[in-house]
């Protein structure tokens, strides 16, 4: 029985290797391009998320910091802003009255985005960290 199924098999391979590949993509695929020209990359927690197709990002956290980065950020109405946590435990709190947003959970990874309608300066800290640790949207 093994020499039978060993026998099958070989017949298999010779027939395919006879006949060729019937895939429809093997004559007429090219191979990948891979584009090499990126930079290098010294610190990947300042690097942006290629997911986020937010107007604005905001690093929480770079560098092992209590810091925003960037601590304004510039958009449209109608455009949002993603908070991407990269290191610490921080958290994201409206300063404006009334408050421009709902405030972020308290985390030490993930994101939080915010869509900004109506024009204006939006103010806010991180609430773990209070006033040494703040930042501006400002929505045009």
């Amino acid at each position: 029985m093994r020499r039978a199924a060993t026998a099958a098999l070989a017949a298999l391979a010779l027939a395919a290797a006879a006949f060729g590949c019937t895939d429809d993509c093997a004559n007429s695929c090219s191979p990948p391009v891979f584009d090499l020209t990126m930079g290098r990359v010294s610190d990947l927690a300042l690097s942006h998320d290629l997911a986020i197709t937010s107007a604005g990002v905001v690093m929480v956290g770079a560098g092992a910091a209590n810091a925003f980065s960037p601590s304004t950020v510039t958009i449209q109405a109608g455009q949002s802003v993603t908070w991407n946590w990269v290191s610490g435990f921080h958290s994201v709190v409206s300063d404006s009255t009334p408050k421009a947003f709902a405030d972020s959970a308290a985390q030490s990874a993930g994101q939080f985005t915010v869509m900004f309608a109506t024009a204006g300066t939006y103010p806010y800290h991180c609430g773990i960290h209070g006033t040494m640790m703040t930042g501006t949207i400002v929505v045009q």
